[in-house]
């Protein structure tokens, strides 16, 4: 499963709201460009970024970073 799926189902099965996924940066030529997304999960006090060639990337990325540190034992 792709890290968005995984960190969704996590907070779900935990009753927390989803997280909250926002552009914070985006760099370069409209043909080569750099996204940065942060990822929030304010019950938890998470937020995390992620950078890719797309959003899509990015939030993946940022889902990541989000659910190493939710699962964080």
């Amino acid at each position: 499963k792709d890290p968005k799926t995984l960190l969704q189902e996590y907070l779900q099965g935990r009753r927390f709201a989803l997280p909250q996924y926002s552009v914070v940066a985006r760099r370069g030529e409209a043909h080569q460009q750099l996204f940065q997304v942060e990822s929030a999960i304010p019950e938890l006090g998470i937020r995390s970024l992620g950078e890719g060639a797309s959003r899509r990337g990015a939030e993946q990325e940022a889902a990541r970073h989000a659910y190493e540190l939710a699962t964080r034992g």
